[in-house]
């Protein structure tokens, strides 16, 4: 069942998470009785502890009762039905997926964005593909030079292993990777996964040039946006790949891939 829990200073302090005695009796079939019947008696004392306090550094009555106080984190409210089915299809989702997705694209396409979501969703781990740039790569970009096909090549290969050590684990990934031309792609195929699957973040150069604008913190700047339409492949019909439209919001787009994976 769903559960929330108001987060206050106290609740800070103490977590929410139960000891190793508590977490085995709670496993028990009569000693589970024992431990809630045990965290029953313990709350009604705090309670009626704080309830008597007022001195400085004691808890009150204010760290236990805080509901009005979570009302103004209310966005919306579902029937408690369709809480528990989303809970079950993401468990679900986390217990059987094994995919592996490479999401493409030229910068600001949101790779990094649509690709965190996704993998929360589905229950795996993200990879952040440009985190495997070796410096010299990085440093370059920075410096506005666009990588050649030598430079991208054992970038593909580091990405290509994660892929294949996934693979062979029997778990599933999520990793982001421009892999603009064709020939990329069929390299992180030969050597990562014949089955890896492609999601393409497809977008309007005018679209695209604003997102790099807008964009803080990334070394690539603006003006290498240019250098990689002019190289990219868009993915032909044989290569299978979910295309997306990046005028959705990453709330659509992950919605939609994730209706594809199940």
């Amino acid at each position: 069942m769903p559960l929330s829990v108001i987060r206050t200073p106290y609740v800070e302090r103490i977590g929410t998470k139960a000891g190793p005695i508590a977490r085995w009796m709670l496993r028990g079939r009569r000693t589970k009785h024992w431990m809630r019947t045990i965290y029953a008696l313990r709350s009604a004392w705090q309670l009626k502890r704080a309830s008597l306090a007022g001195g400085a550094g004691e808890k009150t009555s204010k760290d236990y009762w805080q509901a009005g106080k979570s009302v103004a984190g209310i966005h919306a409210v579902e029937p408690a039905g369709e809480i528990v089915r989303r809970f079950a299809a993401a468990d679900f989702m986390r217990a059987a997926h094994g995919g592996l997705y490479v999401i493409m694209g030229v910068a600001g396409s949101g790779k990094s964005t649509i690709g965190a979501q996704l993998a929360r969703v589905l229950g795996i781990e993200f990879v952040e593909g440009d985190d495997l740039h070796p410096p010299e790569n990085v440093n370059r970009m920075a410096a506005g030079i666009p990588l050649t096909d030598t430079d991208r090549h054992g970038w593909l290969r580091a990405i290509a292993a994660r892929l294949r050590s996934a693979k062979r684990a029997g778990i599933g990934l999520v990793i982001s990777c421009s892999a603009l031309k064709r020939s990329y792609r069929d390299l992180l195929r030969s050597e990562g996964d014949t089955d890896v699957r492609f999601v393409y973040l497809a977008g309007s150069p005018a679209l695209l040039a604003e997102r790099m604008i807008n964009r803080r913190g990334h070394f690539m700047p603006p003006s290498l946006l240019e250098s990689q339409l002019a190289i990219l492949e868009e993915p032909a019909p044989d290569e299978r790949t979910w295309v997306c439209d990046i005028r959705e919001t990453p709330d659509t787009i992950v919605g939609d891939l994730v209706n594809h994976a199940a």
